[in-house]
């Protein structure tokens, strides 16, 4: 049963570090990341519980490996992250209304992806400068709208 139970926590926790083959995975390498803290005190209450079994003890370990990278890389890149959006906020923000800045729209810049290319728009402020990005990404699940129906946001954005 403990092995089961192992190998199951194994087989939820692997897709944080592996991306999801088919779509039906997909929500478990989403919500992973989110729940590893949870997968991290499971794995060790339950190797704890399994001790005697060897091949439970390995699987309880490698769920915890897998669910400790999302938080070590959380961790890892804490300084970096406060330093960039200190950064940002200590700037004194522009004077006049947002939308008084032309906006510069390059499209179809191409992207590589594993097993192909993607293509991306970009939406700037004209002229020189250091900005903040805003990265949105489309998820019409294949199914409807593209992303050009959130052209006027983006531009807003930018």
């Amino acid at each position: 049963m403990l092995l089961a139970v192992s190998a199951l926590l194994l087989f939820l926790t692997c897709w944080n570090i592996i991306p999801a083959p088919v779509l039906l995975l997909f929500p478990l390498a989403v919500a992973g990341p989110e729940l590893s803290p949870w997968f991290m005190g499971a794995a060790v209450l339950l190797g704890i519980l399994a001790r005697r079994s060897r091949v439970a003890l390995l699987l309880c370990a490698l769920s915890f490996i897998c669910s400790a990278i999302p938080t070590v890389a959380l961790l890892a890149t804490r300084h970096t992250r406060s330093g960039a959006f200190a950064a940002v906020v200590s700037q004194p923000e522009a004077a006049g209304p947002i939308n008084s800045r032309p906006i510069l729209t390059q499209s179809n810049i191409p992207y590589p992806v594993r097993g192909g290319t993607l293509h991306m728009t970009i939406y700037r402020p004209e002229g020189a400068g250091l900005y903040p990005a805003i990265v949105m990404i489309y998820g019409g699940a294949w199914r409807s709208g593209s992303p050009a129906d959130n052209a006027e946001f983006a531009r807003h954005m930018a």
